[in-house]
């Protein structure tokens, strides 16, 4: 777990699946933020899919506490259109790994800063996902397939950082469990759940409100 923080420059709303709706104000949205690779062996989904469990502890400006939690799809973790990514040889120590084959084809071109663009499109790349919590962004380290830009195969893998603004990741739709499968981002509404208050025991000390208020 990691205290953490983004910034909202505009308000917004969403709402659960009790019909709670939660109004996002612009400001600092303060959190606790846990991120883990989900399995679950009944429903035939295990660590080869490389889903994200993501986590994200709040208060309200009244104090009272909530956890927000969505299941991500590995490609959800690719780099956006503005993202800027930097070439490493090293990978982040101790962290979240997801690795999984997909197909790339219409993903984003990844982009340089020296203006460089290199587009990994592959039906089955092979990909590696590892992450850190940081206090402003979820961290990358991105190694995917690269074979078509170097002659020496040992370069066919090439590794980038990047970092998601954690407003990326919140108020994302809830994933939906059927019989058989699971489907992130699969319900119309946002899974939040109310936990209790600052002022409870147990409470980790430090997590401060956010301009979120409850409207209905």
């Amino acid at each position: 777990m990691k205290y953490a923080r983004t910034f909202y420059d505009t308000a917004t709303r969403i709402s659960n699946c009790d019909g709670i709706c939660f109004e996002i104000e612009s400001g600092d949205i303060n959190g606790i933020v846990h991120v883990e690779g989900f399995s679950d062996a009944q429903r035939h989904c295990d660590r080869d899919k490389a889903i994200l469990w993501f986590s994200w502890a709040f208060a309200c400006s009244d104090e009272s506490e909530y956890v927000y939690v969505a299941l991500f799809h590995p490609l959800r973790l690719w780099p956006r259109s503005t993202t800027v990514v930097r070439p490493t040889e090293e990978r982040f120590k101790k962290e979240i790994t997801l690795k999984s084959v997909q197909d790339t084809r219409d993903c984003l071109p990844l982009r340089f800063a020296n203006g460089e663009t290199h587009r990994s499109a592959h039906k089955y790349n092979d990909l590696a996902f590892q992450l850190r919590c940081d206090e402003r962004a979820l961290a990358v380290c991105l190694t995917y397939y690269a074979g078509e830009l170097f002659a020496d195969p040992k370069q066919a893998y090439q590794s980038v950082v990047y970092e998601l603004d954690y407003k990326e990741l919140l108020w994302k739709r809830a994933a939906r469990f059927t019989e058989n499968d699971v489907m992130p981002e699969g319900e119309p509404h946002v899974s939040i759940t109310h936990v209790g208050k600052l002022s409870d025991p147990g409470v980790p000390e430090g997590l401060k409100p956010s301009p979120i208020t409850i409207v209905s």
